[in-house]
């Protein structure tokens, strides 16, 4: 009965990972073109593929203004290059099928929220033109990162951030 759990945990959790990749490694000009993009900008943290493996579960997406961005090894191949965040937590927001809604938005960072602390090219969002875009497109990588999920419909309006700072980015 333990095999048949453990087994049955395992298959789920590599059908997980499988589906919700985060491309977080590239090379170290991609790295370091990506750590000056994101420097001081406001970031949507969305697995849309995680919120597709969810079902009735909450998925968050987490608004975030990047302070810090460093190039650091890749954690899992040695001849690639992540970029690593410090970041000031905004806000997050309820997102289903990449629809954000701010029924139920949470103003301080809790346990329930799963932030990355590297820029993933595939479930970081930055805005372009006025809509949500994946930060691969910033670095011309659309092919190889494609997601097969949900996308991020919007980045929360300023009045449901309440920032200042948000109010005069959502300006432009």
């Amino acid at each position: 009965m333990i095999k048949k759990i453990y087994f049955t945990l395992c298959f789920v959790l590599s059908a997980f990972y499988a589906l919700a990749d985060p491309h977080d490694c590239m090379s170290k000009e991609d790295a370091e073109l990506l750590a000056q993009k994101v420097l001081n900008q406001y970031v949507m943290d969305y697995c849309d593929c995680c919120d597709a493996m969810a079902g009735d579960k909450v998925v968050y997406a987490s608004l975030l203004l990047v302070t810090q961005a460093m190039v650091v090894p890749c954690s899992y191949d040695a001849e690639r290059f992540s970029v690593a965040i410090k970041y000031t937590f905004l806000s997050a927001y309820n997102a289903k099928k990449g629809k954000l809604t701010a029924k139920g938005a949470i103003k301080q960072i809790n346990k329930n929220l799963l932030i990355s602390s590297n820029i993933s090219l595939n479930y970081h969002f930055y805005m372009k033109n006025g809509s949500p875009e994946r930060l691969y497109v910033l670095l011309d990588k659309k092919e190889e990162y494609t997601s097969t999920c949900w996308r991020l419909d919007r980045f929360p309006t300023a009045k449901e951030v309440g920032d200042k700072k948000y109010k005069l980015f959502m300006a432009k």
